[in-house]
C-alpha cells in the first residue's frame, strides 16, 4: 500500500465523532453491546492477517459476495472499500444483526476497529 493509499484509508476525526455519537442511539444495542472507538493506533498495530479469522467467523457467513448476500467482506479490497460502513455498523452494534445467530465478542470488535483506526495495515 502506498503512503497516499494509507492516508486515504485512515478515517478522519470528524467522521469518528459523528459515528461515536450514533453508537449510543439504540438503548437495546447499548445494553447488549458497548463499544468505544479507538482514538489512536497502538505501537503494535493489528495486521490484516490477524483479522482474517474474525472476518471469516463473524462476517463472511453472510457477506460472501454471492448475489443473495449483502456487500462482500471476503477480501482485503472488499473490506477496504466498505471500511466506513464496517466501522459504523460495529460502533452501532448493528452487525451482525441479532437474528443472524452470530456472536461478536467485544475484543474482536475492538481488534477490527483498532485495525481500521491504524489505516488497515496489511
Amino acid at each position: 500500500m502506498t503512503p497516499d493509499a494509507t492516508a486515504d484509508a485512515t478515517l478522519d476525526v470528524s467522521a469518528d465523532a459523528a459515528v461515536d455519537a450514533m453508537a449510543n442511539v439504540s438503548a437495546d444495542a447499548a445494553t447488549a453491546c458497548r463499544v468505544d472507538a479507538p482514538t489512536a493506533c497502538p505501537d503494535a498495530s493489528p495486521r490484516y492477517a490477524d483479522l482474517v479469522p474474525i472476518f471469516r467467523r463473524r462476517c463472511v457467513t453472510c457477506h460472501d459476495g454471492t448475489t443473495e448476500g449483502p456487500w462482500p467482506l471476503d477480501t482485503y479490497g472488499h473490506i477496504s472499500d466498505w471500511q466506513r460502513e464496517v466501522r459504523d455498523e460495529l460502533l452501532r452494534c448493528t452487525m451482525p444483526p441479532a437474528d443472524a445467530g452470530v456472536e461478536f465478542p467485544a475484543e474482536e470488535r475492538d481488534a477490527i476497529l483498532t485495525w481500521l483506526r491504524c489505516g488497515l495495515p496489511q
